[in-house]
């Protein structure tokens, strides 16, 4: 299941439609772990106070080190922490990159 939901949330979340947003916002109400994960550039972008913990726990539960790498780079220092612990406990090395024009920042624009 994982292979078909992955890449299926990950675009949704790069949708700019109100429709697939609000999808993805239901889930992360619902706490559906798996897409909370495949869909966290959404959630970076929209920056919600009190999404973080949810965040972190999809980090923690369906996470990868793409995931990671973008909670370190965001610009939040809960999810950047997050993002190195979540690196170190899976033996993966991830860097702090300057902003750039493609950096996904937390609350922030594509």
């Amino acid at each position: 299941m994982r292979t078909t939901v992955w890449p299926v949330a990950a675009a949704l979340a790069e949708i700019e439609s109100p429709g697939a947003e609000r999808a993805l916002v239901d889930v992360l109400r619902r706490r559906n772990w798996l897409v909370i994960a495949a869909a966290h550039r959404l959630f970076l972008r929209r920056g919600e106070t009190g999404s973080d913990d949810l965040l972190i726990e999809a980090l923690n539960r369906e996470g990868n080190s793409t995931m990671a790498d973008a909670f370190l780079n965001c610009g939040n220092a809960r999810l950047a922490d997050a993002g190195r612990a979540w690196a170190k406990k899976h033996g993966y090395e991830i860097w702090s990159v300057p902003p750039g024009p493609i950096s996904l920042k937390w609350g922030g624009e594509r």
